[in-house]
C-alpha cells in the first residue's frame, strides 16, 4: 500500500551514489539468449548443388531422426539434394510448430521423436495435412516439390558461320531429392507423376527423351 514502492515503467539503470569515492563503475548488460534451434542452412549447407560440396550426416538406430538445419524466413526457390541415400532415408521438411510439408509420412514413434527436436515450439503437434501440398491448399500457399525430377535437354547448334541454329534434343537429366543413389522399387514418383520401372507416367508432362529404369 506504499505509493513509494509503486514500480514506474523505465530502463534499467544504475545510479552513482554521491558519498561513494572509489572509482569503480557498475555496468548492467543483458545478452538475448540464442533461441534453441537448428543452425541456419548458411552455417550448414554450402550453395553449390555438386555432390562435392555435400555434407555427410550420420543418424543410428537410436535417433533414426534429427533436425540438421533450419530455412531462414524469406528465402525463396530452395533446393536441397539428397545424394547416395540408401534404404529409407529420407529429407524432412516440417514447420516448428509441427505441420509436415515435404518427405515420407512419419510413424507414431517418428512423430513423438520429432516433437522433441532442438526448436520446436511448446505445445506444437504433428499434423501432415499439407504434407507433399502445393498453392492454395497448401501451406501457405507455398509451391513445394519433393521426389526425382527430368528436365528436356538440349545441345545448342551452329551453322558454318557460327550462327545458331535449332539445338538437339538430348536425353533427360534428373534431378531433385534421389540426386544419387538406391530407390525403392516398384512405382515411384516423377515430376509430382507415379511411373513404374519401364514405364513413363500417363498424362503428365515429363520430356518423351527421359529415360526410365
Amino acid at each position: 500500500d506504499d505509493p513509494m514502492r509503486i514500480a514506474a515503467a523505465a530502463q534499467f539503470r544504475v545510479i552513482e551514489n554521491s558519498l561513494n569515492t572509489g572509482l569503480a563503475d557498475a555496468t548492467v548488460s543483458f545478452k538475448e539468449p540464442a533461441p534453441s534451434v537448428p543452425p541456419p542452412m548458411s552455417d550448414v549447407l554450402v550453395n553449390n548443388a555438386h555432390p562435392s560440396a555435400s555434407r555427410v550426416v550420420e543418424l543410428g538406430v537410436a535417433a533414426p531422426l534429427a533436425a540438421l538445419t533450419t530455412v531462414p524466413a524469406g528465402l525463396k526457390d530452395v533446393a536441397i539434394y539428397l545424394n547416395d541415400a540408401t534404404g529409407d532415408q529420407q529429407l524432412q521438411l516440417i514447420t516448428r510448430d509441427g505441420r509436415h510439408l515435404l518427405g515420407a509420412p512419419l510413424g507414431t514413434a517418428e512423430q513423438d521423436l520429432l516433437l522433441q527436436q532442438p526448436g520446436m515450439t511448446a505445445g506444437a503437434s504433428y499434423s501432415d495435412q499439407y504434407l507433399g501440398v502445393s498453392g492454395s491448399a497448401g501451406y501457405k500457399d507455398m509451391d513445394v516439390f519433393y521426389g526425382a525430377r527430368v528436365e528436356k535437354g538440349a545441345i545448342q547448334r551452329f551453322d558454318g558461320p557460327g550462327n545458331a541454329i535449332t539445338p538437339t534434343p538430348a536425353p533427360a537429366g534428373s534431378g531433385g531429392n534421389g540426386g544419387s543413389g538406391s530407390r525403392a522399387t516398384g512405382p515411384w514418383r516423377v515430376n509430382r507423376s507415379t511411373a513404374s520401372p519401364g514405364v513413363p507416367p500417363a498424362n503428365s508432362t515429363v520430356p518423351t527423351q527421359a529415360v526410365w529404369p
